[in-house]
């Protein structure tokens, strides 16, 4: 080997150290790119929660809008039909009535009311049978205004029944009746409407006493993004008298994103008079839908705006 020259072994070694050097180099680059893609990855997902989680709240918030616009206007058509704010000028115009049917002027003339002082007996500025008068006229005021106040169902407060599903999540394969249903009037105990529910289907309400009714259902539907084609969901109020053929009462339709899938909802309501006998239901118009039935969600309800008079 001539002076100056590097021996082979060493060159082989130098080659073999730079190769190593570049593979932990280009590992480490390929780490720092992967670090970055799952860190990117990572930010996407927590950028899509938060839009998930503000969708929601503004859904829930349109939901809790809705429920009061839906209130208000029960509440406007309430006063509308049993109309208390003029109850007690009624009343008073009876009072005064009631007053005037004191003086009955068959029984009452201007002589008999001149004071007799003959007997030595005080009769009272009415003359004689002064007090057997003035009880007939009160007894008839009185009479008059219970009279009155039945005619008009004074007195009558409305009443309700909620329902709510028996079943969290059931699935409706070919389209039919929605069920079971369980009355839940916990929160209305003291104004709990009696209704009937078939114990054997349980998917319809029977109404037991015959008035107006104010009727409201509400359907939650939950699709995946993959499930495109049930974006488009809705049902019916179906009332089916004691005799005659059924009756659409509303219908109530909603649209999902089929892109996000998640949730959708749909609410409707409707007045209506109902007879003793009628059968109340709830029908899906598509099959294989997946309904959300947990409190809050999917219910039914009935409330009594005023009944008929016997």
């Amino acid at each position: 080997m001539a002076k100056g020259e590097i021996p082979d072994d060493t060159t082989a070694k130098n080659s073999g150290t730079n190769k190593h050097t570049l593979f932990v180099y280009v590992l480490y680059f390929h780490i720092v790119i992967l670090y970055f893609m799952i860190y990117s990855l990572f930010s996407e997902l927590h950028h899509a929660k938060q839009t998930i989680h503000e969708f929601n709240v503004n859904f829930i918030n349109l939901t809790a809008k809705e429920v009061q616009l839906q209130m208000k206007f029960l509440q406007d058509f309430t006063h509308q039909v049993c109309p208390n704010s003029v109850s007690s000028k009624r009343d008073k115009r009876e009072a005064v009535f009631g007053n005037r049917s004191r003086f009955d002027a068959a029984t009452f003339s201007r002589k008999s009311q001149l004071p007799s002082n003959a007997d030595g007996q005080d009769h009272g500025p009415y003359g004689n049978g002064d007090s057997e008068r003035k009880k007939h006229g009160e007894r008839r005021g009185k009479k008059n205004k219970k009279k009155n106040r039945r005619k008009r169902g004074h007195g009558f407060s409305p009443r309700a029944s909620h329902f709510i599903g028996a079943l969290p999540e059931p699935l409706i394969r070919d389209g039919g009746l929605l069920a079971p249903w369980l009355v839940e009037n916990e929160s209305i105990k003291d104004f709990g409407l009696v209704t009937n529910v078939p114990s054997t289907s349980r998917d319809s309400i029977e109404i037991v006493e015959t008035g107006l009714y104010f009727i409201y259902a509400q359907q939650v539907y939950y699709m995946t993004s993959a499930e495109k084609s049930k974006a488009h969901n809705s049902f019916l109020i179906i009332l089916k008298p004691s005799s005659g053929p059924e009756k659409q009462l509303a219908h109530c339709a909603t649209l999902g994103d089929a892109n996000l899938g998640g949730e959708a909802s749909c609410y409707t309501g409707v007045a209506h008079t109902l007879l003793a006998g009628d059968l109340i239901y709830i029908k899906q118009r598509e099959r294989d839908r997946h309904i959300i039935m947990r409190p809050g969600h999917t219910f039914l309800g009935l409330v009594l705006l005023n009944k008929r008079a016997n």
